[in-house]
């Protein structure tokens, strides 16, 4: 029997697995809390109690979140150390793995990982980050600020110099 062979038997009979956990991500989150409490809620979350990586600072805008971490930097060219930022796409985001170990994984469509496997402190925040994810994902755009009124389309033409079409000028003042 090979070496291998033995630690799959051992990982699939034995204890020494960490099961992952069935969970269905509460889309509607959001609607719930509140867009602006949401997102304060979920910066908690991450930089409260994600215990690996240390994240830093948490933004969230309308397509993505960004988050600032410290630590060992693996898409650096021989795992740097320090600062670094990730932007995660909501889009993007097609699956959250939740294991036993308070670990969370986050998958695109093609099966590739978006950001870093976070260690949370209970399994409770494990499971509120992929609804905090499903639900930023599935809500519509915010409305940062009103948009203009569209009433200024384009500068009137100065009088008298129209090329004669109808509405370019104005009608006569006349006993009609």
């Amino acid at each position: 029997m090979t070496r291998a062979f033995a630690l799959i038997l051992l990982c699939l009979l034995g204890s020494g697995c960490i099961a992952k956990i069935p969970y269905t991500p509460n889309g509607g989150l959001i609607e719930e809390l509140g867009d602006e409490r949401a997102i304060e809620d979920f910066t908690d979350l991450m930089t409260g109690s994600v215990r690996a990586p240390g994240v830093i600072e948490v933004e969230v805008t309308d397509k993505a979140f960004i988050y600032r971490y410290t630590g060992a930097n693996p898409w650096a060219w021989g795992a740097a150390w320090g600062e670094a930022t990730v932007r995660v796409l909501f889009d993007t985001v097609a699956r959250i793995d939740i294991y036993e170990n308070n670990k969370a994984f986050t998958y695109d469509a093609g099966e590739q990982p978006l950001c870093h496997e976070f260690v949370f402190r209970t399994l409770a925040d494990a499971k509120l980050y992929a609804d905090f994810l499903t639900s930023f994902k599935t809500r519509p755009p915010r409305n940062k600020s009103p948009k203009k009124p569209a009433k200024e389309k384009a500068a009137p033409a100065p009088q008298g110099e129209g090329d004669g079409e109808a509405g370019d000028e104005e009608p006569a003042a006349s006993g009609e």
